[in-house]
């Protein structure tokens, strides 16, 4: 069955007052769509309480932009239909039919908000059976070997197999301005662990230039400032204080010379007016490693 829908999913905006709450999920939504119109991939957006929904007919492409998307914790290619039982059952079956075999177990997981004249028991009993009598497979909610997702929102249902992450954390833009000092490759990765959450980035690149540029297109980042300059902390205030930064990025970590680093640290605050913000400091070079290569950097 071809899937034509995303549903995604954001966490930490659920638990925003609603004012912020509708503030960040409009940033959330315009930076997914900045991301989807730099690939140039056609699609329609909408969002409603505590969802966001996009449908396009590249769902594969549009997969490997969502895993970049900060902010969106999950989401998951689905099929959509009208919220009634037989509809639901309709397009339940037919979906299991096409990746569950009659020596397959499978589980419904069933969630409904708003007001119907069924249950999410209801559901998960009626299309359970009509998917085993179809199919031949057997239930098993424990330990399954394929889930069927059917999540009921008011008028629809949306029906799907799985829950692909993304990066989580706030939207980009939602938080202050920082200055990211790009000296080595590890300092793309402190960039990134501050940027999830959510802070609108200036880029200090010290002949990292084309380094970063790649680095701002792989995470879709809107309207990048890349500044180039020297190894000359001394300079740094006086573009501090015309962009307005709030603190600065730096791939200080402990792994290495730890006395060295400490005296570094030091000098920079010595120099900087704002805080440093060092994320990579109480890492060990393996976790730096296997952090900078999970996330391709």
């Amino acid at each position: 069955m071809r899937y034509n829908l995303l549903v995604i999913r954001y966490g930490e905006l659920a638990l925003k007052a609603s004012y912020t709450r509708r503030r960040f999920e409009s940033i959330l939504r315009r930076n997914i769509s900045v991301a989807f119109n730099m690939e140039g991939i056609p699609y329609k957006i909408r969002s409603e309480w505590g969802r966001i929904y996009i449908e396009t007919d590249y769902i594969e492409k549009s997969i490997q932009i969502l895993k970049k998307i900060f902010g969106i914790t999950s989401f998951s290619p689905a099929i959509k239909t009208n919220a009634v039982i037989n509809d639901i059952s309709k397009l339940a079956v037919e979906l299991a039919e096409d990746i569950i075999t009659k020596d397959e177990k499978f589980a419904l997981r069933v969630t409904r908000t708003g007001r119907h004249d069924f249950s999410s028991q209801d559901i998960s009993v009626y299309v359970g059976e009509e998917i085993r009598n179809n199919t031949k497979a057997s239930v098993d909610l424990t330990n399954p070997d394929i889930e069927i997702f059917i999540e009921i929102r008011d008028k629809y249902a949306y029906i799907f197999t799985e829950k692909i992450l993304g990066p989580g954390g706030l939207p980009l833009g939602s938080q202050g301005v920082i200055l990211a000092y790009i000296d080595t490759p590890y300092a793309l990765l402190a960039t990134w662990y501050i940027m999830k959450r959510g802070c609108k980035t200036i880029f200090y690149s010290v002949d990292t230039r084309e380094m970063v540029e790649k680095f701002v297109k792989q995470w879709y980042i809107p309207s990048p400032d890349i500044i180039n300059g020297k190894h000359l902390i001394e300079k740094l205030n006086e573009i501090i204080e015309e962009k307005k930064c709030f603190a600065i990025i730096t791939s200080h970590s402990l792994y290495n010379n730890p006395i060295e680093t400490i005296k570094d640290i030091q000098k920079w605050k010595e120099t900087i007016k704002l805080p440093i913000l060092s994320p990579l400091l109480t890492l060990t070079q393996k976790e730096i490693e296997e952090k900078y290569n999970k996330l391709g950097l």
